[in-house]
């Protein structure tokens, strides 16, 4: 079961621009996919010290995440894993 499983790699984008982010998470996902990883977990923050308090690194990651044909499931970690401060996903080969 997915859900239960830890991430085997993580990636923590906390404080990156949008632009910064969006090289990160493609170069990890391409080095997860070469390991042949399958559950991985991505930290954006909850977007507490954003202006106006707007997740934007963690809406983006998210719309990513989801358009990427290499990704499947996504969830939130349990709040003592970061809860929605992070997403893990499951990648797909």
């Amino acid at each position: 079961n997915h859900r239960r499983m830890a991430p085997q790699e993580t990636l923590d984008l906390h404080g990156f621009s949008i632009v910064s982010a969006k090289v990160e998470l493609d170069d990890f996902l391409k080095r997860c996919k070469k390991r042949k990883l399958e559950k991985i977990l991505i930290i954006h923050g909850k977007g507490l010290h954003s202006p106006d308090g707007d997740a934007v690194l963690r809406t983006f990651v998210i719309n990513e995440l989801k358009s990427s044909p290499s990704i499947g499931e996504l969830g939130h970690p349990s709040e003592k894993d970061g809860g929605a401060g992070a997403t893990w996903c499951i990648i797909k080969y």
